[in-house]
């Protein structure tokens, strides 16, 4: 095992960034949602990436060591919370995607599940909702995906801005985690 560990910290830069390369790939399935935060913006994302790199590389090799479980246990503690947040206020939506012209074969298009952020409902959703005994996932397939017929506006946005902030959260504290561990 100690093998594994010092060879590891031989090529510690090519593990982090591998590390951090796989963040950015797990974060199609995990990540906030396109709808949520759209590409084009997550390149928000590199600065909890570069700040946590530049801190580790400040520290000593004992205060790595002092500083990892602490580091580890707030990582646990924030992956628990998004999780948290999108089993509570997660739902699916269906879209519809055009195929791509240079793609010839297959129907004409296709459906895509995506995730979407709830929130307070509006006071007609709620009613339906108890009145008929149905799920929120049923109600928001059955106003067709519209997500302003169900929820508030100013609660989405609250929600969205949660599940953006836990994650970068996520983010840093996962890059600390692999720069402490492997410098």
């Amino acid at each position: 095992m100690k093998n594994i560990i010092h060879m590891l910290h031989d090529i510690k830069y090519i593990v982090t960034a591998a590390g951090v390369l796989l963040a950015f790939l797990i974060d199609k399935n995990l990540g906030p949602a396109e709808d949520d935060l759209p590409l084009r913006f997550k390149i928000i994302l590199a600065a909890p990436v570069i700040v946590s790199i530049v801190y580790v590389l400040s520290l000593t090799a004992n205060q790595r060591l002092e500083d990892l479980p602490y580091v580890v246990s707030l990582l646990i503690v924030s992956v628990l919370t998004y999780a948290t947040i999108w089993s509570l206020l997660g739902y699916r939506k269906e879209i519809t995607v055009a195929r791509p012209r240079w793609k010839f074969w297959g129907g004409p298009d296709t459906s895509k599940k995506i995730r979407v952020m709830g929130g307070r409902f509006q006071p007609d959703a709620r009613k339906t909702i108890e009145r008929e005994h149905i799920t929120v996932q049923r109600y928001f397939e059955g106003t067709a995906f519209d997500q302003g017929s169900v929820w508030t506006r100013k609660s989405r946005a609250a929600a969205q801005a949660l599940i953006i902030f836990i994650y970068i959260i996520v983010i840093g504290l996962y890059t600390l985690t692999i720069a402490m561990a492997l410098t």
